[in-house]
């Protein structure tokens, strides 16, 4: 089943392009960058040609690679950038060229993955993550107008959208504050939830050096849950278990508040620990050593917790939590307590929910979910960080009829 991972702006697209370094990705969708700098573009190693969308300002959306399979004349010259980090530029030309926009976006996303190129079948998407930098320019001025057009494109699919939105921290200036509050106001209106990635976390150091890899940190956090829900779900009665499967689906559902009709979006934070599972004295000594280290579920929900991607939170303060565990198939048979993993989790919140898959690598990983509602510390700071830059320079504020 295809499934759609769209970037917009130079943060979003690079959280997309790192989700599929793994190349295991790939069979499971064709990532989507949308940006307007050819620059921004070119730094992608893993988003092909054929699936950049380019905003223009003069051109409003194009395509880098036409459905023929052909190089778009002039797409270099055309997406330069110039809208100066202004959203309000940047709505101004998607708005405009928004059915152009939406057509091109959703022509991509129902081409799936490259298995089903191959086979020239048309898929449509179940899930949908949208990566964006909530305190950019381009970006965050596009991703509303993503979201929307996923709901309007594939309304009769119902496809849930999963934003995963990074916060700027304080020193990135008020201005930035103002971007990101009304990015989340906007795409409130059409996204299931939340996973926030706050640069606070990275703040204390050179940030531009230490992008790569907390942008790499989250792309694994993301693909853990993906891929074992994708590709490396397990049949229980293959082990002959009772195990919870693992489910992006529990995921998503886990990143919301409430239920049936009065569903509203969470906001998440996510978190990922890992361990080695074979004993280097296993190799050296079988007959005297354990090759298989034991796990313990408890200790690494626990241990993943102090990576969490919102700083200053309470865990406790949870109303949701997921829990997803890959290990090797060895670890099926009896040696992992799943009653322990809800009783963990249940600690942090009264809504857990926990799922595992198998792993080829000899590794065992925790990512765990939590969700927290809009009266989240670090969204009251956002909104005042947004009213003062509003009212110094004078811009409409919208208090929120939203968040």
């Amino acid at each position: 089943m295809a499934h759609a991972f769209i970037g917009t702006g130079q943060c979003g697209t690079q959280i997309i392009d790192k989700m599929f370094m793994n190349k295991d990705m790939h069979l499971i969708a064709n990532p989507i960058a949308i940006n307007s700098a050819l620059e921004d573009f070119k730094r992608l190693k893993n988003v092909s040609r054929e699936f950049w969308i380019g905003i223009s300002k003069h051109e409003g959306a194009i395509e880098a690679v036409s459905e023929e399979g052909k190089l778009v004349a002039g797409f270099e010259g055309m997406v330069v950038g110039g809208f100066g980090g202004d959203p309000d530029k940047v709505e101004k030309v998607v708005s405009e060229h928004y059915n152009n926009f939406k057509n091109l976006l959703s022509k991509r996303i129902r081409k799936g993955s490259h298995a089903d190129i191959r086979a020239k079948r048309e898929r449509i998407a179940s899930f949908a993550f949208l990566s964006v930098g909530l305190g950019g320019g381009t970006g965050s001025c596009i991703a509303p107008y993503v979201a929307q057009a996923i709901k309007e494109e594939f309304r009769d699919e119902d496809i849930p959208v999963v934003v995963v939105g990074v916060l700027p921290a304080k020193k990135e200036g008020s201005r930035t504050a103002w971007n990101a509050w009304r990015c989340l106001n906007k795409l409130y209106e059409h996204a299931d939830c939340f996973l926030l990635i706050d640069n606070e976390k990275i703040a204390y150091g050179d940030m531009n050096n230490l992008f790569w890899d907390y942008n790499f940190y989250v792309a694994r956090c993301l693909t853990d849950i993906i891929e074992g829900s994708v590709l490396e779900r397990i049949n229980p009665a293959d082990y002959g278990i009772n195990a919870q499967v693992m489910d992006v689906h529990d995921a998503i559902s886990a990143m919301t508040i409430g239920y049936g009709n009065r569903k509203k979006p969470g906001f998440s934070a996510i978190s990922r620990v890992s361990k080695s599972t074979k004993s280097l004295l296993g190799y050296c000594l079988p007959k005297f050593m354990p090759l298989w280290k034991g796990i313990s579920v408890r200790d690494m929900i626990n241990d993943s917790l102090g990576s969490l991607t919102l700083d200053n939170i309470n865990p406790k303060e949870a109303v949701k939590d997921y829990g997803a565990l890959r290990i090797p198939p060895h670890y099926l048979k009896g040696k992992i307590n799943s009653d322990e993993a809800y009783h963990v989790l249940g600690e942090y919140s009264n809504d857990p929910r926990f799922g595992i898959s198998i792993t080829k690598r000899n590794l065992a990983s925790m990512t765990v979910i939590l969700t927290f509602d809009e009266t989240l510390e670090k969204l009251k700071e956002l909104k005042s960080a947004a009213a003062d830059y509003a009212k110094t320079h004078k811009k409409y504020f919208d208090d929120g009829v939203n968040i």
